[in-house]
């Protein structure tokens, strides 16, 4: 009984790290602007190089912050970075937002499981009964 429930929990557990509640999700330089988060962001620029910036403000039309720098081309080797990027220079702008449709899914899997599993702990002791 036991090892059943220790295999639920593992099987919660990898749902979770495989669909996960958040992903990146691609903004717009107006939206970045407008709530100005200080979230991680990820900026692909029109030179291919790609910074992960872990904290940034927004200053007139630029992104100023510090995190990481790697070429797209040369994607095994980043460096640390502090500096500023011209709002003009960068093609995408993708954000650590939450996925609804993930997210509800996970949900739904969850407790289709819970009562799966707790259906056949029930039966499992029912059947003893008559022992």
């Amino acid at each position: 009984m036991y090892k059943k429930i220790i295999l639920t929990l593992l099987i919660f557990s990898m749902l979770i790290q495989l669909i996960g509640c958040y992903n990146m999700q691609v903004i717009t330089k107006n939206e970045l602007i407008k709530e100005n988060k200080e979230d991680e962001i990820i900026s692909l620029t029109k030179n291919n190089f790609q910074y992960s910036l872990l904290s940034q403000t927004v200053v007139n039309d630029s992104i100023s912050g510090t995190g990481y720098v790697k070429s797209v081309s040369d994607s095994d080797f980043s460096e640390p970075y502090t500096g500023t990027i011209a709002m003009d220079d960068i093609l995408e702008i993708k954000q650590n937002e939450i996925d609804w449709d993930s997210t509800k899914l996970l949900i739904g899997v969850t407790v289709i499981s819970i009562i799966i599993v707790g259906g056949i702990l029930i039966l499992d002791d029912f059947s003893h009964w008559g022992d």
